[in-house]
Order: C-alpha cells, then sequence, then structure tokens
C-alpha cells in the first residue's frame, strides 16, 4: 500500500512541476519578445528610419 501511494504522489509532483516549470518556460519566452521591442528599448537616432524620434529631432546641417 505505502508503494502505491508513493508512486501516486510521486506522479502528481512530476505533474505539477512539469505545469510550473511550463508555465516558467511561456512567461520567459514572452518577456523575451516584448522586452526586445523597438519600442521599449529605443533610443532617439538620426539614422533609424523605424524610430519616431527621429521626425522630431532638428536636423543638424
Amino acid at each position: 500500500l505505502w508503494g502505491i501511494s508513493y508512486f501516486t504522489v510521486d506522479i502528481n509532483d512530476f505533474r505539477r512541476n512539469l505545469i510550473f516549470n511550463l508555465g516558467l518556460y511561456a512567461e520567459g519566452i514572452w518577456l523575451a519578445r516584448n522586452l526586445s521591442d523597438s519600442d521599449i528599448s529605443q533610443g532617439c537616432s538620426q539614422t533609424d528610419t523605424r524610430n519616431p524620434c527621429a521626425a522630431s529631432e532638428p536636423s543638424k546641417t
């Protein structure tokens, strides 16, 4: 009886850990994709045409 209950607890731990680890993996992927967006990590640059700051800066000519 003890062996069966231990095996059941072990399976529940495995499932819990698997779900938890998959959740952490998905959150890591989501964070990596969102934190690498150009609107978060961009600086104002004259050469970057995708940069909205480039249009608002005065020209240096």
